[in-house]
């Protein structure tokens, strides 16, 4: 039988982020701090860097080599 094949983290959230249907997920920085990703946030992914757009709040840009993990919030219905 064959090992599950593993994906790396930036995959990982390209994946979460353009899953259909949507389903909000966390994003978990080395420092503890988390940003939830909902279907608002738009997200551009980089090679070093993740640029989140938030409405009405403005940009984060979130070093991916200090992303520790990421988790999905809540199935969809």
């Amino acid at each position: 039988m064959a090992e599950p094949e593993e994906i790396s983290l930036l995959d990982e959230i390209r994946q979460l982020a353009t899953a259909e249907p949507f389903v909000p997920f966390t994003i978990v920085m080395a420092s503890g701090r988390e940003y939830q990703i909902g279907p608002a946030v738009a997200l551009s992914i980089g090679r070093s860097t993740i640029t989140m757009a938030l409405p009405r709040k403005g940009f984060h840009l979130l070093r991916i080599s200090q992303i520790s993990e990421t988790s999905v919030m809540a199935e969809a219905p």
